[in-house]
């Protein structure tokens, strides 16, 4: 299915979070502002772009399919070694991504034949409804939690009072909330 605007939207986010990932300067603290989850985005955010796109066919299909098992692949490997370093919020975000890319590889490949957005008067796989719930709900906690509360995704708040965010660190936990919240969409979008 092509459509510029999702088009259009899915590579504003990608951009955004290479723009995150090469920039240079302090991050803030959170799982959806360190290099790895931008570096996610930009591979979710990229490969949903090319599933939108004029010209998306079975040559296309294949490379963005390895694409995501390799960042999937990449992205167990390093939940294992934030398991083994003792990094329970690194771990957490790392399972998430690789859960995210694993179910768009479900959505692109493996879900049964002429189900992704074709009209097709079929049931829904349950597995395909649990991801969808799972990615919309993140997606409005995520955008809640970055616009009224973000000193909590950056781990500050009540239980450390000493530390407060500053105007740049909420700036760019939000910024890094974006392209989350578009995979996010995008991906429950894809799954209904």
């Amino acid at each position: 299915m092509t459509s510029i605007p999702l088009l259009i939207t899915f590579a504003a986010a990608a951009v955004l979070s290479a723009y995150e990932l090469f920039r240079r300067g302090e991050r803030p603290a959170s799982y959806l502002a360190d290099r790895q989850a931008h570096g996610a985005h930009v591979v979710m955010n990229a490969a949903m772009a090319a599933m939108v796109a004029p010209g998306y066919d079975a040559t296309a299909e294949r490379i963005v399919f390895w694409v995501l098992v390799l960042g999937g692949a990449v992205l167990i490997a390093q939940l294992a070694m934030a398991v083994r370093a003792g990094k329970p919020e690194s771990a957490v975000a790392s399972g998430y991504h690789a859960l995210a890319m694993f179910a768009m590889v479900y959505a692109v490949v493996l879900m049964p034949a002429g189900m992704m957005h074709h009209g097709m008067d079929m049931p829904r796989p349950w597995i395909a409804t649990v991801f969808a719930a799972l990615f919309l709900i993140d997606g409005i906690v995520t955008g809640v939690a970055a616009a009224f509360f973000p000193g909590r995704l950056l781990g500050l708040g009540e239980e450390r009072p000493e530390k407060r965010a500053t105007a740049p660190m909420i700036a760019d936990l939000r910024r890094s909330a974006i392209p989350h919240v578009v995979m996010d969409a995008g991906m429950a979008w894809m799954l209904l």
